[in-house]
């Protein structure tokens, strides 16, 4: 009668101890991080989150950071859209920083426009280039329905003329 006893606790004792490990293992599996943000992240990378079209264009323009007693600085766009612009400038500006941009090359006269930086990039040394160049990303800020109509005939006369709105 003792050996189904000895029987039962020789299946038992493993069968006990394996579902402890296999418990382990799924607490474990729960503790984990979810993977799923990397591979959406993945899925995502590199394509372009624009809202609007970017066009590739050189436009000097005139910035003045909105601080008080700042004095306008030159620069170059390096490129163009409905809701930012890229330019090459000789200062390092931070992030947040709102300017006031006075481009070149509107059909009624230069254009008026507010902007934040978003980042800003220090581009590599050219060969016999002394001074340093940055290139910044702008957010354009509360813009009406007339620079709207104005920054378009700029973009429209972009893809017509190669990147220069005055050919």
């Amino acid at each position: 009668m003792m050996w189904w006893i000895g029987a039962l606790l020789i299946l038992l004792v493993p069968a006990a101890i394996l579902g402890m490990i296999l418990h382990d293992d799924a607490r474990a599996e729960r503790a984990r991080p979810p993977m799923g943000w990397v591979r959406r992240l993945w899925r995502g990378a590199g394509k372009d989150r624009r809202r609007h079209p970017r066009h590739l264009a050189s436009i000097p323009l005139t910035y003045r950071v909105l601080a008080p007693n700042a004095a306008p600085s030159e620069a170059v766009t390096r490129d163009l859209s409905l809701g930012g612009i890229g330019m090459l400038l000789s200062e390092k500006l931070l992030p947040g920083t709102e300017l006031e941009l006075r481009l070149q090359g509107a059909p009624a006269g230069p254009l008026v426009v507010r902007g934040a930086v978003r980042w800003v990039r220090e581009m590599p040394p050219q060969p016999g280039e002394a001074r340093r160049l940055f290139w910044a990303g702008l957010e354009l800020l509360a813009t009406t329905a007339i620079t709207q109509q104005q920054l378009q005939a700029i973009l429209d006369r972009l893809t017509t003329s190669n990147g220069r709105p005055d050919a």
